[in-house]
């Protein structure tokens, strides 16, 4: 059962459109994150910090769709913090094929997407 007014069935339509709530939503604002990332990793490819493939597969996989949430919600509520759990979730696999890791600096890619 949600708390939030902009859930409610019967005031919920009072407080947004369904164009806000699919924005502002679970979903709209996972994807919203994801996109940050995707456009990060691009910015950082253009500037060599990580290799162009990283950054386009990371774009690639970088959607709200291939999320498991249920499985983010059970790492999140095994953390300590608001998005430690989430950032264990995978947008791009965790190593090249040579073997090195895509992205160094954060723990995002640590579970390919499959």
């Amino acid at each position: 059962m949600s708390t939030r007014i902009t859930d409610s069935a019967l005031y919920g339509h009072l407080w947004g459109t369904e164009e806000t709530r699919a924005i502002f939503g679970e979903q709209g604002r996972l994807q919203g994150w994801l996109d940050v990332i995707a456009a990060l990793a691009r910015a950082q490819a253009a500037e060599g910090v990580i290799p162009p493939a990283a950054a386009g597969a990371i774009t690639e996989h970088a959607r709200a769709e291939l999320i498991d949430l249920d499985y983010a919600a059970r790492q999140t509520r095994g953390s300590s913090g608001v998005t430690c759990g989430g950032s264990r979730i995978s947008c791009c696999p965790s190593r090249s094929r040579t073997g090195r890791p895509l992205w160094r600096g954060g723990r995002m890619a640590r579970r390919a997407a499959r």
